[in-house]
């Protein structure tokens, strides 16, 4: 008898495998609509409903971060920077959403320099509820898929073209 025959085989967990520029849209999509339901409400009071304006904003949005995730698609960087994203967009969206916060410079700065005991009573139930639904769910979800890279010429090529 072998070892290998004595091993009891453990059942393989069959992951979907995604590409890397869909997984770079679908990431995409999600950071431009579903973590920014502020920013779509005040564009859409702003702008009005139905209006062209708001769909050539879409548009334009979603395209841009588009390009900014299929430019860094690339084998070993996809994964992490894609989780980084959504854990920052699912803090920054939380802050948005209940205080109505805009999220600039000066933003960034205040919060850089803010010490642990002061923002001691912003992480409170509510936050860690979003976060989880909006940060660790999705990036659960990437860590979980097998993305397919192609060859890096043609790769590079691809998404150049995308």
């Amino acid at each position: 008898m072998s070892l290998e025959s004595l091993s009891i085989a453990a059942p393989r967990v069959l992951r979907p495998a995604i590409g890397s520029v869909t997984l770079s849209l679908v990431v995409a999509f999600y950071l431009t609509f579903v973590t920014n339901r502020t920013f779509w409400s005040k564009a859409v009071d702003y702008l009005g409903a139905p209006s062209f304006a708001v769909v050539l904003l879409a548009i334009g949005l979603f395209a841009l971060f588009s390009a900014v995730c299929v430019t860094v698609s690339v084998k070993y960087l996809t994964k992490p920077f894609f989780i980084l994203l959504i854990m920052i967009a699912a803090a920054s969206s939380r802050f948005m959403d209940t205080f109505g916060t805009i999220i600039d410079v000066d933003m960034i700065r205040n919060a850089a320099e803010t010490t642990g005991s002061e923002a001691g009573h912003l992480l409170t139930a509510g936050f860690v509820t979003h976060m989880f639904i909006f940060g660790i769910v999705p990036s659960l979800l990437i860590v979980f898929v097998r993305i397919k890279h192609r060859p890096f010429f043609r790769k590079f090529r691809h998404n150049l073209v995308l």
